[in-house]
């Protein structure tokens, strides 16, 4: 056999491997959705992979409005560091969610529970944006979720040149939904009209 046959052989048994391999595969899909938020993949440190069992297909961070199939639901608590950032990631029946993030030295980054109404006024903002952009009515589009998350830095995981003293920046993710496609909106957690949205996939930074 030759050295280029062998290497082949061994290539595909350790792509076997790693389909086979279920915590491998979860911190994949962890890795993945910290990254959509910005983060270079190889800028990823993994901390640590725990078993874990939900009682519903929520994996244990619900989104409110949404309903989950009431199930046990197998996977992993993942915690993984980007920067000065620890995020921990719930990776269960095939899709990860980041629930939560901090600090390294502790300090809870996740914006509080009270800040809901903003963020709700925030994805409404997104909605009138598509809206006006796509040329729809606004009742045509529809806000599937927000939630609390913490950017890299101010280019809130969007288009544009780096800061050059990027601080880990407070604000929310939101998806919306409008003839049948999916848009992602991200912003900071600033409220008045200088605060600063961006669309994935559009406009890189737009004044609300």
């Amino acid at each position: 056999m030759t050295v280029s046959k062998l290497f082949v052989v061994l290539w595909s048994f350790l792509s076997v491997a790693g389909q086979n391999d279920p915590r491998a595969h979860a911190v994949e899909l962890a890795k993945a959705e910290v990254a959509r938020g910005g983060a270079s993949r190889d800028a990823i440190t993994i901390l640590d992979v725990v078993e874990k069992e939900w009682r519903d297909s929520s994996l244990g961070c619900p989104v409110r409005g949404t309903t989950y199939a009431q199930v046990l639901t197998s996977g992993y608590v993942i915690r993984l560091q980007t920067g000065s950032i620890v995020h921990t990631v719930h990776v269960g029946a095939g899709r990860a969610v980041v629930c939560g993030t901090r600090a390294v030295d502790g300090r809870e980054t996740k914006l509080p529970r009270s800040d809901a109404a903003l963020g709700l006024t925030i994805a409404g903002r997104a909605r009138d944006d598509l809206a006006t952009s796509r040329g729809l009515r606004k009742d045509r589009v529809t806000i599937d979720f927000y939630r609390a998350t913490t950017w890299p830095d101010s280019r809130l995981g969007c288009e544009g040149p780096a800061p050059s003293d990027p601080q880990p920046t407070r604000g929310f993710l939101i998806q919306l939904s409008a003839d049948g496609k999916k848009y992602e909106y991200h912003s900071d957690a600033d409220g008045s009209t200088a605060g600063r949205i961006c669309r994935v996939g559009g406009r890189a930074d737009l004044r609300r």
